[in-house]
């Protein structure tokens, strides 16, 4: 736990902060349901996903966060991260499609009140690569209070007759 709470520490500090693609380039989510909003931070093996919590988006319900949303809002860092990693590869293709195949060890670990505006980052680590085919995990923070964490099994689809 240490290790992700350093790492999570340094990013929000905006010490390795450098300009990411934006998620709209990343996934192919329209606006409505596109809940993060920038890839503050990659390097081969982590990236950091940010969130501001807006009222309009569906993850509040009467007033409420709403905290099954938080493996979707997980699942879109995850997009946007392994969207990253792909795009840095030679033999990227802008054809292939990323499905999630599997969600194992979803856990809720904290249930903190959350309002308007509050920050969620996303910390999401590439743990192998078996192409098409990889696995990451992720874990949500809102400052240094863990909120939930999962692990993601991708496959990249690189037919081009989809």
């Amino acid at each position: 736990m240490t290790t992700t709470t350093n790492n999570i520490d340094k990013f929000i500090d905006g010490k390795e902060k450098k300009s990411y693609p934006s998620p709209e380039q990343l996934i192919p989510h329209g606006s409505e349901i596109r809940l993060v909003d920038e890839l503050i931070s990659a390097n081969d093996k982590i990236g950091v996903v940010k969130l501001s919590l807006d009222w309009k988006k569906p993850y509040f319900e009467n007033g409420k966060f709403e905290y099954t949303w938080l493996i979707e809002i997980m699942a879109q860092g995850v997009a946007c991260f392994g969207g990253y990693l792909e795009s840095q590869k030679a033999s990227f293709s802008a054809d292939a499609v990323a499905y999630i195949i599997a969600i194992d060890r979803f856990r809720i670990m904290n249930r903190l009140p959350l309002n308007e505006f509050d920050e969620i980052f996303i910390h999401v680590v590439f743990d192998f690569d078996l192409h098409p085919a990889a696995v990451y995990s992720a874990t949500a923070f809102f400052g240094k209070q863990e909120l939930a964490r999962v692990q993601f099994k991708t496959y990249i689809d690189l037919r081009k007759d989809l």
